[in-house]
């Protein structure tokens, strides 16, 4: 983890002119910052993020200041703040590779490997990144899906009879794509015929996750709030305010609905309250938004699904 973003930090220093940067500085801050440098290259990262607090609301659009001190974060393990740095980077430096790479870096070494990918992909959409971003991006998405395969093997529900959902899927347009668990927890993915599930390149995907009542104490209150504030933070991160929406709910189900335009990717999703626990739908779309006729399709086959009996 550690060595790869520093590495990553080394590369756009070396791009952004991380010592003298690009933004006129003060003579005084110029020694500050030069002092941030120092003190990250020598290992005092504390000193380093003591420096770089000194700039940041003096520079809040200079990039090498926030890449420097959000790597420090990742260094000391504080990955949750260098991960509101990164996040910020993006907001204020939405057409520059630099922030992407830096949060799907982080992602990738986190374990969060669906959001590793899709700032892999965002970075490989940018016009005008050079081909070393470019190669170090495509190796490093490569990688970790790899990575993941290799785990699905090992995780791979054998006994799919636990699945206990009628999704009503034609058979013909879709297939089970992945399927991992326990009777207590487990997880299914369907990808459209002909799209390529495991390596993230779909159009369409429709998942489902079960937590058990007896092993799970959830309602579906605490697990709204929990999908809610996954996807709040990477909206916000690329600078939408309400990116999730309660379409509607009663005492069993939740519906919402959320979309990330810089991301190209909504979802609709149903919480289900049912006497076994909670099963958590979605149906995720490759687009930056979803149509009104879209989204009453989507309604309505979320609302089709069924436990068996």
């Amino acid at each position: 983890m550690k060595k790869k973003i520093v590495v990553l930090f080394i590369l756009l220093c070396s791009m952004l002119a991380c010592v003298n940067s690009a933004e006129a500085y003060s003579n005084q801050d110029n020694k500050i910052y030069n002092k941030a440098y120092s003190n990250f290259v020598n290992g005092d990262y504390q000193g380093s993020i003591v420096q770089l607090r000194k700039l940041v609301e003096k520079y809040p659009n200079d990039m090498p200041i926030f890449i420097m001190l959000g790597t420090n974060y990742v260094i000391l393990g504080e990955y949750d703040v260098a991960e509101q740095i990164f996040g910020y980077i993006v907001k204020t430096h939405p057409q520059e590779a630099a922030g992407y790479s830096l949060l799907a870096d982080l992602y990738a070494d986190t374990g969060n490997i669906p959001f590793a990918v899709k700032y892999y992909d965002k970075v490989l959409s940018l016009p005008g990144v050079d081909n070393e971003t470019i190669k170090t991006s495509e190796a490093n998405r490569k990688k970790i899906i790899d990575k993941q395969i290799a785990y699905d093997k090992q995780i791979s529900l054998k006994d799919k009879s636990i699945i206990d959902v009628n999704l009503n899927l034609d058979a013909k347009k879709w297939y089970n794509a992945f399927a991992s668990g326990s009777k207590a927890n487990w997880s299914v993915e369907y990808g459209l015929t002909g799209e390529d599930v495991t390596h993230y390149k779909w159009t369409k995907l429709v998942s489902v996750d079960f937590y058990n009542k007896s092993s799970y104490n959830l309602s579906l209150d605490i697990v709204y709030e929990f999908v809610n504030s996954q996807i709040r933070k990477q909206a916000l991160f690329n600078g939408y305010k309400d990116a999730v929406k309660k379409l509607s709910e009663d005492e069993n189900n939740i519906y919402y609905e959320w979309s990330i335009p810089n991301l190209n990717e909504s979802e609709i999703g149903r919480l289900y309250k049912h006497a076994n626990g909670i099963y958590y739908i979605r149906y995720a779309v490759r687009q930056s938004s979803i149509s009104a006729q879209q989204r009453e399709s989507i309604l309505k086959f979320l609302k089709n699904v069924t436990v068996k009996k």
